[in-house]
């Protein structure tokens, strides 16, 4: 279980799994370069914590480094549950983790303290669950007739957890769904869409959406235009059942 004594947030325009990660800066959003996938890891030490640290920052320039400076207060313990993974930094890795009750946390981890899990074969019923990112939006996927394909049920709103916004009716709402065979651990939706790369606007809005299983952890992509304005699935979702 992760200790903390606060949730890491690292602020910046540059994301897990891009390729512009190199400059220093860990988000805790997710990106689509296939250049650096995303992968699962787990926690092994050799430290008995190994602290989160923090991204480049005008008040931070040095960091991710081993400097006192950059150590943040959230840690991993070895045997703790996976993490995800992107590309390597100067020895470290961004890195996400979200506790049993959904906390999220964001930052760099040392390369040394992850033993980064190989690639296996996922079978259909591995998929099956209801995911949760937050309060507003989740994700139930099912096997379809067959037992081959997902059936894809998703719900997300912008405002839904405001209070204000409810009582004016000012939340907005959008859907995902489709029934879809995996592709290693990757589910695609939206015409014409393969998965390989970040889901991306189409000239007729078209929502494009990828889900991708990683152990205990689903990140979803959407390309903006799967619910009206502000509605995104894109994050990172736990299994509530």
């Amino acid at each position: 279980m992760i200790m903390m004594a606060a949730l890491l947030l690292c602020g910046g325009s540059t994301v897990i799994g891009s390729g512009a990660q190199a400059k220093g800066v860990c988000s805790d959003a997710l990106g689509g370069e296939p250049a650096v996938p995303l992968a699962m890891a787990r926690i092994v030490g050799p430290s008995p914590r190994s602290y989160f640290v923090l991204s480049e920052s005008p008040k931070t320039p040095d960091c991710p480094s081993t400097a006192a400076q950059c150590r943040a207060r959230a840690f991993v313990v070895p045997g703790d549950d996976l993490v995800v993974v992107g590309g390597p930094v100067a020895g470290f890795r961004c890195a996400v983790y979200r506790s049993a009750s959904g906390a999220e946390t964001t930052g760099f981890l040392p390369e040394a303290a992850l033993a980064i899990s190989r690639d296996v074969e996922i079978k259909p019923e591995a998929f099956v669950g209801e995911w949760r990112r937050d309060d507003e939006a989740s994700i139930t996927l099912a096997l379809a007739k067959g037992g081959r394909a997902i059936t894809v049920d998703g719900a997300a709103t912008y405002g839904g957890s405001d209070p204000e916004r409810v009582k004016r009716g000012d939340v907005n709402a959008g859907e995902l769904s489709g029934t879809v065979e995996p592709q290693g651990n990757s589910l695609a939706l939206g015409d014409g869409y393969d998965g390989v790369g970040a889901p991306m606007p189409t000239d007729n809005f078209d929502c494009r959406a990828r889900l991708r299983l990683f152990g205990r952890y689903l990140a979803v992509e959407d390309n903006s235009a799967c619910g009206g304005m502000n509605v995104t699935f894109s994050g990172f979702y736990t299994r509530t059942k």
